[in-house]
C-alpha cells in the first residue's frame, strides 16, 4: 500500500508548538534525495518509553519521497507488511471507511528551536503515524 500524506506546513504552529520554514523542508528533502538514507516511520509509538530511538521491530512504513508543495510538507508512503505495518494498513482502511479516529504523519527529528518556537538546524529521522490530537510528542521536534 503507498499513501501520500501532508506531515507538516510551513509557517504555523504545529500541535507540539514548533514552527518550520520552507527553507528547513528544503533541507531536509535535499538532504534525503542527497543521501540516500531511507526515513522509516513507526506507528502510533510510545514516546514516554521510545522516546525519538527508532527500533526495527516498531517499523510500520518507509518514506519513499519528500515533496514541498507550497507551504505544504508532504511524503509518499509505503506501507510494510510489518506487525505494526498491518496495523497501519487497518487502521487506514478503517478511516476511509468513515471511523471518527484520525491519525496523521509527524515528522520527529533533531535541531533547535528558537524562543518563539521556530526551528532550525533540523535533521529528520522518522515520520511517525500518531493520533489527529495528541500531546504525548510534544517534546520532540
Amino acid at each position: 500500500m503507498k499513501i501520500t500524506r501532508q506531515i507538516a506546513r510551513a509557517g504555523i504552529k504545529n500541535a507540539n508548538g514548533r514552527i518550520y520554514s520552507k527553507e528547513v523542508f528544503d533541507k531536509v528533502i535535499e538532504e534525503f534525495v542527497t543521501s540516500h538514507k531511507p526515513i522509516f516511520g513507526r506507528f502510533l509509538p510510545d514516546y514516554s518509553t521510545t522516546g525519538s530511538v527508532l527500533s526495527i521491530t516498531d517499523i510500520s512504513h518507509q518514506v519513499l519521497k519528500l515533496n514541498r508543495n507550497g507551504d505544504i510538507f508532504e511524503a509518499v508512503i509505503k506501507v510494510l507488511n510489518t506487525p505494526n505495518g498491518l496495523k497501519l494498513k487497518q487502521a487506514i482502511n478503517e478511516i476511509q471507511a468513515g471511523s471518527p479516529t484520525n491519525i496523521v504523519a509527524a515528522p520527529c527529528g533533531t535541531g533547535e528551536i528558537d524562543e518563539n518556537g521556530n526551528v532550525f538546524n533540523y535533521n529528520m529521522i522518522s515520520c511517525d503515524f500518531i493520533p489527529e490530537n495528541t500531546s504525548s510528542f510534544k517534546n520532540l521536534i
